[in-house]
């Protein structure tokens, strides 16, 4: 934890599986009330700490991967809502998006398991709205929009806040995205994406179809 000027304050969590501890963390987001919420990815869960970094909770239990509604399985990104009452977690091992209440209390998901079909891929078909391949990454813009990095698809797709499909882009050219292992939104609706695999960072500009 720093101060804004990057000044070190304080560091929390260790290597584990109790509570406050943590192995391999990959993401974190703030909620509403100031809280820390943490994608515990090898521990296949998502915990919970104040801003001071106490534990407070943890949403999943250790070495309890799954594809029932309480599970996951390697969560790897997470974020909130634009007024920080909803938790968007990507449960990428299981190609889905669940959803909490900033409490913890599950609300709801969309895409998988097994929303991958792997005949889109044998017969080069273009993938489904709303399913995912292989999902890295997560962002969401001023108007609350959120930003999935639907990796083995090679695109982007758009859904609002309650998961409903807007668009998707990149696909249709596999030469746009080798691999997206990160997105943000800036306020003027810039789109900034890091391709891991052409070792890039492009620019795009959400414009919606009429």
């Amino acid at each position: 934890m720093f101060d804004p000027d990057g000044t070190f304050k304080r560091s929390f969590g260790s290597l584990g599986t109790g509570d406050g501890e943590m192995e391999g963390p990959t993401a974190l987001t703030i909620d509403g009330n100031g809280n820390i919420i943490i994608a515990d990815f090898y521990n296949h869960r998502v915990v919970r700490h104040t801003g001071e970094g106490d534990f407070i909770s943890a949403w999943g239990l250790p070495d309890d991967v799954g594809i029932g509604i309480d599970k996951f399985n390697y969560p790897l990104d997470v974020i909130t809502s634009r007024d920080g009452e909803l938790v968007y977690v990507l449960d990428s091992g299981n190609d889905r998006i669940k959803v909490y209440g900033s409490d913890g209390e599950y609300k709801f998901k969309w895409g998988g398991p097994f929303a991958y079909n792997s005949l889109i891929t044998y017969f080069h078909w273009f993938p489904f709205d709303g399913w995912f391949a292989d999902p890295k990454s997560l962002a969401i813009d001023k108007d609350g929009k959120i930003y999935v990095g639907d990796w083995s698809n090679k695109r982007i797709q758009v859904f609002l806040e309650d998961g409903t499909f807007v668009t998707a882009f990149g696909a249709e050219d596999e030469n746009e995205f080798g691999g997206i292992g990160g997105i943000d939104v800036a306020d003027d609706g810039s789109i900034f994406v890091v391709d891991e695999v052409k070792r890039t960072v492009q620019k795009w500009q959400y414009r919606p179809v009429d």
